[in-house]
C-alpha cells in the first residue's frame, strides 16, 4: 500500500529529527530539514554556531552519518548553515533560558523573562512570549507569563505564524519547563491598515518606476526596428547587385558575333551539252 509507505516516511524523518535534537540539544541547535533526491536523503542542519556541530576536522557530521545509516537512511548527505539572526528563533531562545536559569537559579527568574523578552524585540519581531513553569520561587509549582509586544492566542495566524519551542531546565530545586513564543517581523496582519498618504506615495514610486521602464522598453524596441531596416536595405542592396551581375553577362553574350555564320549557298552551273 502506498499509504504505509508514505506513513513509514515519515516515521522515518520523525526519528531523524528526534536524534538531532536529543545529540545537539546544547549547541544551539535551531532545527532540520530532510529532503529526497536520487542520490539519497540530504539534511540540512540549521543552528547559530554551526562549528560545534561540524566539530574539529569534522569528526561530529562524520558519527552523524554513521549512526543515520544505522537508522535505515541510505547515503545521508549532512549539511550545516548558519541563522541570520539568533533572536528570533524560539528553540535558540529557550536554550539560552535555560543557560540562564542554570547559572542564576530560580530566585531571579523574572530578570531572565524580562531580558529575554526585550533582546527578542530588539532583534524585530512583533511579539514575545515566555512561559515558566516549575518551583519557581516557592515550594509549590507555578506558572508565571511574561508577554512583551503584540502576540494572537487565536486564529489561522496564532497556529501558522507563530513559532513556538519548548525546552527543559533540570535544576537543583526540581525542573523547569520554559516555552517561547515568538511572532516573527514582515507578517501582515489581516487587521493591518495601510493609510490613504502611504498609498499614493507607493502609487507614484511604482509609477515613476513604470515610466522608467516604459522608456527602456521604447528605446530597446527603436533600437531593433533599426537594426531590422538596416538588415533589410543590405539585403535589398545585394538582390540589386546580383541581378546588375547577370545583366552585364547577358549585355556581353548579345555583343559577341557568332563564330559560325552561315556561308551563302553556291549557285548550280549549267551542265555542257556533250557533242556527239
Amino acid at each position: 500500500m502506498i499509504e504505509r509507505k508514505f506513513i513509514k516516511e515519515r516515521l522515518n524523518d520523525y526519528k531523524v529529527q528526534n536524534f538531532l535534537f536529543k545529540n545537539f540539544e546544547k549547541s544551539s541547535y535551531s532545527h532540520s530539514t530532510i529532503q529526497k533526491t536520487p542520490l539519497g536523503d540530504k539534511i540540512v542542519i540549521f543552528s547559530s554556531r554551526p562549528g560545534m556541530i561540524v566539530g574539529r576536522g569534522g569528526e561530529n557530521l562524520k558519527k552523524i552519518t554513521q549512526n543515520l545509516k544505522d537508522l535505515g537512511i541510505q547515503n545521508p548527505q549532512v549539511d550545516v548553515q548558519e541563522i541570520d539572526n539568533a533572536m528570533l528563533d524560539p528553540s535558540i531562545v529557550a536554550e539560552k533560558a535555560v543557560e540562564m536559569f542554570v547559572k542564576m537559579g530560580t530566585n531571579r527568574f523574572k530578570f531572565i523573562g524580562h531580558n529575554i523578552c526585550e533582546k527578542v524585540l530588539e532583534a524585530g519581531a512583533k511579539g514575545v512570549q515566555v512561559t515558566v513553569a516549575g518551583r519557581v520561587p516557592a515550594a509549590r509549582a507555578k506558572m508565571w507569563k511574561f508577554i512583551m509586544g503584540f502576540l494572537p492566542k487565536c486564529g489561522s495566524i496564532a497556529y501558522t505564524k507563530v513559532l513556538e519551542s519548548f525546552r527543559i531546565a533540570n535544576l537543583k530545586t526540581g525542573v523547569v519547563g520554559i516555552r517561547i513564543k515568538i511572532l516573527p517581523p514582515n507578517i501582515r496582519m489581516p487587521d493591518d491598515i495601510i493609510l490613504l498618504d502611504e498609498v499614493k506615495e507607493e502609487s507614484k514610486n511604482i509609477k515613476a518606476d513604470v515610466k522608467k521602464e516604459d522608456k527602456l522598453i521604447i528605446a530597446m524596441e527603436k533600437e531593433e526596428k533599426a537594426e531590422k531596416e538596416k538588415e533589410i536595405k543590405a539585403e535589398k542592396i545585394e538582390e540589386k547587385v546580383k541581378i546588375e551581375k547577370i545583366e552585364e553577362k547577358a549585355e556581353k553574350k548579345d555583343e559577341k558575333p557568332n563564330k559560325e555564320e552561315k556561308k551563302p549557298a553556291k549557285k548550280a552551273e549549267p551542265k555542257k551539252a556533250e557533242k556527239k
